[in-house]
């Protein structure tokens, strides 16, 4: 601990202007009293921030030589406004304010005295540079458990920190690592300054871990992958534009002659039409429709986004050490614990799969398995792949500041591994230390994978259900099962909790697997095939259904805050073995078991207020943009914080903040998403597959909704109101809206 006060020391009389000399070691550091900055033109401060002690670029020296006459100087001179660009430390250094990233524009923006230099004036170039130092042998963990990482893998982009890292980290006493930032002469290099640094901390315990330079992405040429995405993206927007004038001026019109021949090709991609149906609301619910799905969905996706914040900024926080501390509280759980969230749309995804099924074999008795691949693989990957080529491209230069290289990482990781998001491969490649590009995309690859299997469930329904429901019934109890045995045999804790140090595995071993994620999904197809067979409400007495409330709401908070005593840091009590098993095999379907009975009871009129407020239109437009919004907000939420200027400090208050802005700002390009990459395609394959004997024999009504009435979706459109599952007209047999992805606990 005297080591770290003598470090937070030497920053903060760099904050205070003061000066410092330094001994052959940490330990022999000798302040002198604060004096002005002109003073310290010859003091070591300088060793700590300029590569003084470099020899070989002569000019970098040359830069340093004339900054030192400049501050010697009375008046202001831009060298002063090079070294107020330094990262210095005020106050907090005890908690955590161990990241000072001094201010990133200054020094961005800073030019020297016309001559500077032998060759003119130079800038600034932004640096920041990280000295640690661990005392390993205070805790004695096996090698297997350093391997342990602190985050979940979809957002490896943030720091590959170890959980002893992060333990150390936490106590001051045991390891300290301080990062801060300078400005360089852009004449001297960051090799330059690295070499100087580790002449100065050669004879100290603590070593240079890294020096960053910056480098300015908005600045980079456009690389040829740029230019293509650019152009491609500019061929679907004029068609985009095109399609639109011709949609306007059909329906202005009323010319139903244009929209019968090849225009009905094009008109899918008008954004007059796509964009009103987002926003279109259904204020009538007649009976047996299940519009309370509007709401889950909408409420799942804001919880993964709220799981998802927390982490987003921890490697960034300035309370870092007193942060587990504010995460003590059992109503914390909803960021620690919710995983449940991804669970929701696992559920939605069965139940919603099941019913359309069974409904289709109903009405034309045949069950079309190109068609059951063909119309996921279609729907889902178009946007996947606008998404991984943006990232891989040209977000970078919608970046700037001093944690903006990070990014680098991700767009590398795009451009290598993309393929394995188009082809849901994410979970195992992250088993081989292969990164997706969008690491939420797990989800979909677990949910693919069940859904190419799922014909070995339901076909033995459809063709005999008495046997098919038997065999329903065994591989459903095999979803329970497997998860707890997964556990057991791996030793792994019941769900992935906070600073375990086995949550690596648990990833890898467990939660990434499909099989250890089937249940909430087959618990889904129980009640899809339920409600497609009941052709009347069910009638319940109200002791049945206050028993069934009542099941579900203390079934919904077992599964969330059940895990409240090792699930916070430093853990209350060690779990056991029964733990491990129990709470890990039925915790999801148990989640989703409470879920369906929310369904059910909505579907059949005992829903209540809770109906009324799932149920409410006003959740319809963000529902059908659930998917977009999946597939942006992770990324978002990294590019806002990359974007900051300063740290971020941790509490409810912010968190919720910050929540509420990711949700909001992610609406926009997810909704530009929906109309250029999801709206389109389903438009066009409904052109194309349209399913002959849909409506047939039933009178069209009229319809009045301008702007609403793209002459090419007239029969898919009409299709939707035959549906029982009315106004989930996007994605919903499919449940691809996901989770929380991750926290989703982030998850």
């Amino acid at each position: 601990m005297e080591r770290a006060v003598r470090i937070a020391t030497l920053f903060f009389l760099l904050g205070k202007q003061g000066t410092v000399a330094l001994g052959n070691s940490l330990d022999d550091f000798q302040f002198t009293v604060p004096a002005p900055l002109r003073d310290v033109s010859t003091d070591d401060t300088w060793s700590f921030y300029l590569p003084t002690e470099q020899k070989n670029n002569s000019l970098c020296l040359s830069a340093i030589d004339g900054i030192m006459g400049e501050l010697s100087e009375e008046e202001i001179t831009p060298s002063h406004k090079l070294v107020d660009s330094w990262g210095k430390t005020t106050s907090g250094f005890m908690v955590g304010f161990v990241y000072l990233n001094g201010v990133y524009d200054e020094c961005k923006n800073f030019v020297s005295s016309p001559n500077a230099t032998e060759e003119g004036s130079y800038k600034g170039r932004y640096c920041k540079i990280t000295i640690k130092k661990f005392e390993r042998n205070k805790l004695n963990y096996e090698e297997t458990e350093r391997k342990q990482t602190f985050l979940p893998p979809w957002m490896h982009h943030e720091t590959k920190a170890t959980i002893q890292d992060v333990l150390f980290s936490l106590d001051v006493g045991n390891g300290t690592q301080i990062g801060y930032s300078t400005c360089l002469p852009d004449v001297c290099t960051g090799y330059d300054l690295q070499t100087s640094l580790e002449k100065v901390f050669q004879d100290s315990d603590f070593v240079v871990q890294g020096v960053d330079c910056h480098m300015d992405l908005s600045s980079d040429p456009f690389s040829a992958e740029d230019i293509v995405f650019i152009v491609v993206l500019s061929v679907i927007g004029c068609t985009i534009v095109v399609a639109s004038i011709v949609d306007i001026y059909i329906q202005k019109t009323n010319n139903s002659d244009m929209s019968k021949g090849s225009f009905r090709y094009l008109l899918p991609f008008s954004a007059y039409t796509n964009i009103q149906k987002v926003f279109q609301m259904n204020t009538e619910s007649p009976p047996g429709t299940i519009t309370c799905l509007h709401g889950l969905r909408v409420l799942s996706m804001t919880w993964v986004v709220w799981a998802h914040q927390q982490m987003q900024t921890f490697v960034y926080t300035s309370n870092l050490y007193i942060m587990f501390d504010k995460m003590g509280g059992i109503l914390y759980q909803t960021a620690l614990n919710g995983f449940p969230s991804v669970d929701t749309f696992f559920f939605i995804g069965g139940f919603l799969m099941a019913y359309s099924v069974i409904r289709e074999y109903k009405r034309s008795k045949r069950f079309n398995l190109f068609l059951f691949y063909f119309h996921r693989i279609l729907r889902l990957v178009p946007p996947i792949l606008l998404v991984a080529g943006l990232y891989a491209t040209v977000a970078k230069y919608f970046l700037d500041g001093p944690l903006a290289p990070n990014w680098n990482l991700i767009r590398d990781t795009c451009q290598e591994n993309w393929w394995m998001d188009v082809t849901f491969l994410d979970n195992w490649g992250w088993k081989l230390d292969r990164y997706s590009c969008l690491g939420q995309v797990w989800y979909l690859a677990v949910d693919t994978q069940l859904y190419l299997v799922a014909p070995l469930v339901l076909l033995p329904i459809l063709h005999y259900e008495t046997l098919g429901m038997v065999w329903l019934y065994v591989v459903t109890l095999a979803t329970f099962i497997i998860p707890a045995a997964v556990n057991y045999a791996y030793d792994l804790p019941p769900t992935n909790l906070v600073l375990d140090v086995k949550g690596t595995d648990f990833f890898n071993y467990n939660y990434l697997m499909p099989w250890c994620r089937a249940g909430p999904i087959y618990i889904g197809i129980w009640l899809g095939v339920f409600v497609a067979n009941k052709k009347t409400q069910v009638k319940l007495k109200p002791w049945e259904v206050l028993a069934g409330w009542t099941v579900a709401i203390l079934t919904g908070l077992m599964v969330v805050y059940g895990v409240w005593s090792y699930n916070v840091f430093p853990r209350k009590v060690p779990y056991d073995v029964m733990t491990q098993m129990i709470y890990g095999g039925l915790h999801r379907p148990a989640w989703a078991a409470a879920l369906a009975w929310v369904v059910f009871a909505c579907y059949n009129g005992y829903g209540g207020f809770i109906d009324d407020f799932l149920s409410h239109p006003i959740w319809q437009p963000i529902s059908r943009l659930t998917y977009s919004i999946y597939l942006v907000a992770l990324s978002l939420q990294t590019a806002i914080s990359y974007n900051a200027r300063v740290e971020f400090y941790f509490d409810h208050y912010s968190k919720v903040l910050e929540t509420v802005g990711a949700l909001v700002i992610s609406v926009i390009p997810a909704l530009l998403l929906s109309i250029i990459a999801e709206s389109p395609i389903i438009g066009i394959e409904k052109l194309i597959f349209s399913r002959p004997g849909r409506g047939e024999g039933k009178p069209k009504e009229p319809r009045n909704l301008e702007g609403i009435n793209n002459k090419a979706f007239d029969e898919a459109m009409e299709e939707v109101k035959t549906d029982d599952v009315r106004g989930m007209e996007k994605n919903d047999n499919q449940g691809t809206p996901p989770p929380y992805c991750e926290v989703e606990a982030v998850q």
